[in-house]
């Protein structure tokens, strides 16, 4: 059986949109465990909402899934993590976005492509 990184996707989504209602931080293995998954798999979901988040210019809520020990998203996640931008000020722009309660439809991502875009 294949693994559906769109259907863990759409799980994550509600868990970083409260996240982002509460102005939090989530760590990978808390998202991840919330749905079931190792945080390993974080990677991969991450990717999908990300390419969601490009594709409708949304904040890269992504961003809030962080590690536990640095509360910091991932050294190997150089999307939103760790470059010479204003981490604290992207954070205020994902918790003041008027995030929707819909969960999307990720039909159009595809789960195997890897962004590099970097936003700092």
């Amino acid at each position: 059986m294949a693994i559906n990184h769109i259907t863990r996707a759409q799980a994550a989504w509600p868990i970083l949109i409260r996240t982002a209602r509460r102005r939090a931080r989530i760590s990978y293995s808390e998202l991840c465990g919330a749905i079931g998954l190792h945080p390993r798999a974080a990677t991969h979901l991450l990717n999908v909402i990300y390419q969601y988040c490009l594709i409708y210019e949304l904040p890269p809520i992504v961003a809030l899934a962080v590690s536990k020990s640095s509360q910091l998203p991932g050294v190997g996640y150089t999307i939103t993590g760790r470059g010479g931008f204003d981490y604290e000020a992207l954070l205020e722009e994902i918790y003041d976005f008027d995030w929707p309660d819909r969960v999307p439809n990720f039909a159009l991502i595809d789960p195997k492509r890897k962004i590099t875009k970097n936003i700092d």
